[in-house]
């Protein structure tokens, strides 16, 4: 039987306060960013996705949904 030994590495930084916030302030930063672009990049597939199957015919390639999506805002606020 193999004996396999687990080292677990502590979950906390050094006591040296340079070091701790170096490690600690990027991924505050990170994660946030990285959620809100998985969130938006979610939202186009679908968007594009449903726009799609609606309309087949029209320009549905992210651009022209950019272009739609100006259009219709632009209608909606009224400054166009």
């Amino acid at each position: 039987m193999v004996d396999l030994k687990v080292r677990l590495l502590p979950m906390t930084c050094p006591n040296t306060p340079a070091r701790r916030t170096h490690l600690i302030i990027p991924y505050r930063f990170v994660d946030p960013v990285f959620s809100v672009g998985v969130g938006l990049t979610a939202a186009v597939l679908r968007i594009r996705r449903e726009e799609t199957e609606r309309f087949p015919q029209q320009d549905n390639s992210l651009g022209g949904l950019w272009q739609k999506g100006v259009r219709m805002s632009k209608n909606y606020f009224g400054s166009g």
